[in-house]
């Protein structure tokens, strides 16, 4: 169990060991561990446990449990969980590729993306172009909608106020 000796210092806290609740997450995982061992995923996992922020231990906490139980969590919009965990029709934005690699899909201001099925260790995500995507359940997405849905709606009105956010003019044949 190496996993259990990445963090022998005390929580700063409570004062309690940080391996000893390690420790109870790691079991509480059971048969799981194998398969999460092999993507990555429980080793990240582990790390966000042993982290000094109490946020993100407490929603590494909460992903320990959804994948102990084998149930979908309570989606709370603008949290990150893996797929695998969150219920099918969840919007999700901030959609990873492949697990560990940092969000990829769905970035644009105002859209969001639906998680449309699980099948096998994989989940099928519907982008906002309306492109199904077939992606590992251990990749992270953010529950709910990107910010600022009125962004294109935004009227420029004239040529000038182009040129204030740093567009330069296109003219003739001598664009570059």
């Amino acid at each position: 169990m190496r996993l259990l000796l990445l963090c022998p210092q005390k929580w700063p806290d409570t004062g309690q060991d940080r391996w000893e609740s390690y420790r109870s997450g790691y079991a509480s995982i059971g048969s799981l561990a194998g398969a999460f061992k092999e993507t990555g995923a429980l080793d990240l996992l582990m790390k966000m446990l042993c982290h000094k922020e109490k946020q993100i231990r407490r929603s590494a906490g909460k992903m320990l449990r959804a994948l102990a139980s084998h149930d979908a969590v309570a989606a709370n919009e603008g949290d990150a969980y893996p797929l695998g965990a969150l219920p099918v029709g969840t919007l999700i934005c901030n959609l990873e590729s492949h697990p560990g690699k940092g969000a990829q899909y769905i970035r644009a201001a105002g859209t969001c993306g639906v998680l449309l099925r699980k099948v096998n260790g994989t989940a099928i995500v519907q982008l906002p172009s309306k492109r199904h995507m077939q992606v590992l359940e251990t990749c992270v997405a953010t529950v709910g909608r990107v910010s600022n849905v009125n962004h294109n709606k935004r009227v420029i009105g004239k040529a000038g106020r182009n040129r204030w956010l740093g567009k330069r003019p296109h003219t003739g044949l001598w664009r570059k």
